[in-house]
């Protein structure tokens, strides 16, 4: 009878844990798929190549060969670079490979398709994106407000408009031994864009 029980007891342990591992699988799944941490920073939900440099893709690659492994993002021609679209997370994006006269990837960055009738709002998204940046690649070399007129420096209930009127832009750099990725929010033609951008450090313009 003693037997018999602690013969339950282990399958019920057992059980247990084969239980939290499920969850633990399906909660990891979900995290990759969904794009948090490396899905969103990727971009994409599965890689057909081990150790991608950026979303399904590694730098050096041709037009060809990017266009065929990042199916998701339905990219197109244009020039020396493929143009898709792309879901990040809560946001959308619009992404950019482009590559140098010899055909071999060197870059590739995200333009976010945000449009915020505050514009203070807009350092609220820098500031999401910055952390999922710094989760996946440590903490930035730089993170820094660059300003091209002072006025409203000293007055952050002004940044808004001060990012509106060019007046500054926020960055942040991240480093590895493969690229240099930058963060970014600037003003472009009185319109606030936020972009990110995969530098290969191998592969030149």
């Amino acid at each position: 009878m003693k037997f018999s029980f602690l013969k339950k007891l282990l399958l019920s342990v057992l059980s247990l844990s084969l239980l939290a591992l499920i969850v633990v699988f399906i909660m990891l799944v979900s995290t990759y798929q969904t794009g948090s941490v490396f899905g969103f920073i990727k971009g994409v939900t599965a890689s057909p190549i081990p150790d991608p440099d950026v979303r399904t893709v590694k730098f050096g690659m041709s037009q060809k060969d990017v266009m065929r492994l990042d199916s998701e993002a339905k990219l197109s021609e244009e020039g020396s670079k493929l143009v898709g679209y792309v879901s990040l997370g809560d946001y959308e994006a619009t992404v950019y490979y482009v590559f140098n006269e010899r055909d071999q990837l060197y870059l590739m960055y995200y333009e976010f398709n945000i449009t915020h009738q505050i514009t203070d709002k807009y350092f609220s998204d820098f500031s999401t994106i910055r952390a999922e940046l710094k989760e996946t690649y440590g903490d930035p070399s730089k993170d820094e407000i660059k300003w091209y007129n002072p006025l409203y420096r000293n007055d952050k209930t002004y940044w808004g408009t001060a990012l509106q009127l060019g007046m500054m832009e926020a960055y942040a750099i991240f480093d590895n031994s493969t690229m240099t990725i930058k963060e970014s929010l600037y003003c472009d033609d009185l319109f606030p864009m936020l972009k990110v951008a995969y530098q290969s450090k191998s592969y030149k313009k």
